[in-house]
Order: C-alpha cells, then sequence, then structure tokens
C-alpha cells in the first residue's frame, strides 16, 4: 500500500462509529477483500472519502454485486435497505460524475438566469414583446461553482438579442453626409 492510501484507511477508520476494539482488529489491506459488518462500514467510508481509490480496490479484490442487487438495479426486484448499501458501495459515482449529474438537474428547470424581455416577429411581422421570465439565483449560483463555462453560456443565452434595424433611405443619406458608415455594409 501506497502512503495515499494508508492514509485514506487511517481517515475512514476514525469515524465515531466505530469502537476503539474494532478499530485495532483492522489490518493494512483492501476493504473489499474482507467480510463482515466493518468491512461494510470501512467499504462505505473509503467510497464517501475517495470514489477513485474505491473502485480501483473493488476491481483489484474482483467484486462484484449479488444477483439480487444486480436485478433490483434493473428493476427486476424490490429495493431494500441491504440491497442499497450493496448498491451504494458498489456503484460509486466520482466527483466528476455528481457534477455533471448537478448540472443536467440544474439545466433540466429551465434557464438559470432567466430571459429578459425581447421583441419577436408576430403574425403580421408586427414586433411583439416577449415577457421576461425569471431567473433562479440559487441554481445560477451552483451552476458558476459546478461549471463556469457553461454558466457563462446560459447567462449570454438569457441576455436579449441586439434588435435588427434596417434604416431607411433617409437615414442613410443622413449618415453618409456626415461621414458615418453604415452598419452592415462592407
Amino acid at each position: 500500500m501506497n502512503p495515499e492510501q494508508v492514509e485514506l484507511l487511517f481517515q475512514a477508520n476514525q469515524s465515531p462509529e466505530l469502537s476503539g476494539e474494532q478499530r485495532n482488529r483492522l489490518t493494512l489491506s483492501n476493504p473489499w477483500t474482507q467480510k463482515g459488518s466493518i468491512a461494510q462500514f470501512m467499504q462505505r467510508r473509503v467510497a464517501q472519502l475517495n470514489p477513485i481509490q474505491a473502485k480501483a480496490w473493488i476491481a483489484e479484490a474482483g467484486a462484484s454485486m449479488s444477483l439480487q442487487a444486480a436485478a433490483a438495479q434493473q428493476g427486476l426486484a424490490p429495493i431494500t435497505p441491504a440491497i442499497q448499501a450493496e448498491l451504494e458501495r458498489m456503484n460509486l459515482l466520482t466527483e466528476k460524475d455528481i457534477r455533471q449529474a448537478k448540472v443536467a438537474e440544474i439545466l433540466s428547470q429551465g434557464n438559470p438566469y432567466g430571459s429578459a424581455a425581447h421583441y419577436v416577429d408576430g403574425p403580421n411581422g408586427e414586433p411583439v414583446l416577449m415577457p421576461e421570465t425569471k431567473g433562479n439565483f440559487t441554481n445560477a449560483s451552483m451552476l458558476e461553482q459546478l461549471c463556469p463555462k457553461t454558466a457563462a453560456e446560459q447567462k449570454a443565452a438569457s441576455q436579449p438579442a441586439a434588435p435588427a434595424h434596417s434604416f431607411t433611405d433617409r437615414e442613410v443619406a443622413i449618415l453618409r453626409a456626415h461621414g458615418y458608415a453604415i452598419p452592415g455594409e462592407a
């Protein structure tokens, strides 16, 4: 075991849920190669503290979930508290997985920045004002922390588009007479 793995096991065993006697019986070994309630506790704690190392130890130990847990995961059998605990020990989410799930959940509720009031072309070509939609400050703040790039994209999408302006012949003549360039012309 490398020093990081030793530190991880030590951090996991510092829980008040373990007695001093239980801590003294722990050995320097992969928790997924052990059996019993203390081993299951250590597996849960290691998975919480470092899911990446936990996945590596699961693979190293050749551990696999029970048929009942696999069936419950696929919706073929009911999920009991014991099966739920087994699923949590065996199907670990990395920090990246958790972050992506939270971003997807936020975006599923719409743009957290809302949208400004803006005009669209109506049925007869006349402008119609579309009302402002309110954003969600909490979701916007969370999105900025989780994924700044996506937050910037959503914020930009919430801003009103610049209105298209077509100049009249008179406006064009006035602008040219005073030496101004006409926007949109080369």
